[in-house]
């Protein structure tokens, strides 16, 4: 059964059918995987050279995994800020939070500039605490963040707080401007339908079967063969299974999500009638937001 954000997004989704991969074929780019990953690869190796042939398979249809059943959150990597340092050094630690918030805004403009409808909201995000226990969890990460020159974060009064947010569980909150919602289902369907407009060539229900190493790279298939002179392996939580060298460097953890009937008129009593995503600070977060 599809998840509820992709199975709208399919109704909506007008774009050609990608049959599987039938027999032998040959690509410059090989990618593996439709999902976020893997199309915006496709899409933006086809923007800096139209002449590239890429060829991307899904062993599903597009967007299947997590791409097109996550929670709609468009967060920065501001919050995993010690964690970066920790792994790569203060001066690309610094980057990667610059970067991420970037590619927030440029997931709009993408929307724009394709004509991708979304549900793109540029209204920021919530870091909040709803017992005692988490207040004061997001103070250190905020003094890093303001150390190096990244901040966007600014601490809201309670009342504030509740208010954007609309509910009085939360006890404390910071702000930052820089995150978005989106319907995920419907970006990633609009990935593929770019993807397909720039010339990658996509073959859905493809399970790639075997990786032959070489010049060029063997990508088997349960009908066919892809040969390529590179290959993007872009199968999230799958990288595990396919590969043995990433059991124990990939954590799978799910995100169990509920979603109401429409409510326009609680919506408006509570106050929650921005696009703002709200998370608390708990290890494995509770998060919300309204569509």
């Amino acid at each position: 059964m599809r998840p509820f954000w992709l199975d709208q997004a399919l109704k909506a989704d007008a774009s050609e059918t990608c049959p599987p991969l039938e027999g032998d074929s040959r690509a410059d780019v090989c990618i593996v995987g439709g999902g976020y990953t893997g199309l915006w690869t496709a899409i933006m190796l086809k923007e800096q050279n139209p002449e590239l042939d890429v060829l991307l398979i899904e062993a599903d249809i597009c967007g299947a995994g997590a791409s097109g059943r996550n929670g709609g959150c468009a967060l920065s990597w501001s919050a995993k800020y010690f964690t970066l340092e920790r792994l790569f050094g203060v001066e690309e630690a610094v980057r990667l939070v610059k970067e991420s918030e970037r590619s927030i805004h440029a997931i709009g403009a993408f929307c724009e500039k394709y004509a991708v409808d979304a549900d793109y909201r540029l209204d920021g995000t919530l870091y909040t605490a709803t017992n005692r226990a988490q207040c004061g969890s997001t103070d250190a990460v905020i003094a890093a963040l303001e150390r190096n020159g990244i901040n966007s974060f600014t601490q809201r009064p309670v009342a504030d707080v509740q208010r954007m947010a609309g509910s009085d569980k939360h006890l404390e909150g910071w702000f930052s401007p820089a995150a978005a919602s989106v319907q995920p289902g419907k970006l990633v369907r609009g990935l593929r339908r770019v993807a397909l407009q720039l010339g990658v060539r996509i073959h859905e229900n493809t399970a790639m079967t075997g990786l032959e190493e070489g010049k060029p790279v063997g990508i088997q298939t349960p009908n066919g063969t892809v040969r390529a002179d590179r290959v993007v392996l872009a199968m999230n939580a799958w990288m595990a299974r396919a590969f043995p060298q990433f059991e124990r460097s990939v954590a799978i953890v799910s995100s169990d999500m509920l979603i109401t009937e429409p409510r326009p008129d609680l919506l408006n009593e509570i106050g929650l009638t921005s696009g703002v995503t709200v998370l608390d600070s708990r290890i494995f977060v509770h998060y919300y937001h309204n569509t």
